[in-house]
């Protein structure tokens, strides 16, 4: 005589470990290189955070974090070159941080 489950199914198992490599091997394939930018492009950023300091012109920053491209506008209000910051104003009026090295392009609004 022959003796299944019935209606009972099997149920997939995966251990914690082998989620946790799943989800870190999802996340390495979103991540991006940093781009490089070249001496022309540098001189555009520097342009772009200049006129937004003096003239108090909102921009988007292009930020490289993490293995991934963020985007963050707003005006610039102050350049730290010792500690390589930038501080901006957002758009609900509070002040931000941005590192000089997390630049990879700037565009005006």
């Amino acid at each position: 005589m022959l003796r299944d489950r019935g209606t009972k199914k099997w149920t997939s198992f995966m251990m914690p470990e082998h989620l946790r490599m799943l989800k870190e091997r999802y996340m390495n394939s979103e991540k991006v290189e940093k781009p490089i930018l070249d001496e022309y492009e540098w001189e555009e950023v520097s342009r772009q955070i200049g006129k937004s300091l003096e003239a108090q012109v909102p921009i988007i920053f292009k930020l490289y974090k993490k293995g991934s491209i963020k985007y963050q506008g707003g005006i610039v209000d102050k350049i730290d070159p010792v500690q390589k910051r930038i501080e901006i104003i957002n758009e609900d009026n509070c002040l931000e941080k941005v590192s000089i090295t997390e630049i990879v392009g700037v565009e005006a609004l």
